[in-house]
């Protein structure tokens, strides 16, 4: 079975604010249960191939209705599975945090538990990378490579720093503090924002394939929130 033929589709959302993620711990009757993972399920043959719509189907029935102001940024396909079967589309959203202060999940038989976990812990747990500070480091690289390039007069930009600094090392400090500090601003925002996670958390599958690393680049690219399209928040369908 080929990764282009799934036996297995689905969808849901990543709802993010202010640097944390929104996590659902599933009941242990669930499937991988006991993991925290996103509000989001299999798509049924009404959705018609509209995953968005699976994703905020399944999360009003797991949430019991969307935080107001919530905007769709961007989406993530996932494969898992021994043949790379199962394809799940994340998409992440994004809330003002005046919307998190007043929300509480309603949650359905499916979850236990809810939580905001700050993005740094999610991709340490995930064994990947926070996506804004691999952001900050690819730019960090991509500076201090632009600093050894030929400047158009068969000379090496560095060695004609205006402070008699050699090969631009000044930038490479520069540029290394930059990340160092952008980490530590992250580290610290972790605890502010959400707390610790519990030392026993252990993430869905999709959350770790997630922040794994292999998606790392497409996250960064949508954080922090700038743009996207308004999903107005609607009540729980009826059960």
């Amino acid at each position: 079975m080929s990764a282009s033929a799934p036996t297995k589709v689905g969808a849901g959302l990543l709802i993010c604010c202010e640097g944390s993620c929104l996590l659902l711990r599933r009941s242990e009757s669930s499937g991988n249960g006991g993991t925290w993972g996103l509000p989001g399920g299999n798509a049924d043959a009404a959705d018609a191939g509209d995953l968005l719509g699976t994703a905020l189907r399944e999360a009003r029935e797991e949430l019991g209705e969307l935080p107001q102001g919530l905007q769709v940024l961007g989406q993530v396909l996932t494969r898992r599975g021994k043949n790379r079967q199962k394809h799940f589309t994340v998409f992440l959203a994004s809330i003002p945090g005046s919307s998190r202060a007043g929300y509480a999940p309603q949650l359905n038989e499916e979850h236990t538990d809810w939580r905001w976990l700050d993005l740094a812990h999610a991709a340490a747990l995930g064994g990947g990378v926070h996506p804004l500070l691999h952001a900050a480091n690819t730019a960090a690289a991509a500076a201090a490579a632009a600093g050894h390039s030929d400047n158009g007069n068969g000379a090496t930009a560095g060695l004609h720093h205006p402070h008699g600094h050699p090969h631009g090392h000044p930038h490479h400090q520069h540029h290394g503090s930059a990340a160092d500090a952008m980490a530590a601003e992250l580290a610290a925002g972790a605890v502010a924002a959400a707390g610790p996670p519990p030392p026993d958390m252990a993430l869905h599958p999709v959350v770790r394939i997630l922040f794994g690393g292999a998606h790392t680049d497409t996250l960064a690219a949508m954080l922090p929130p700038s743009v996207g399209s308004p999903v107005k928040a609607g009540p729980a369908p009826p059960s």
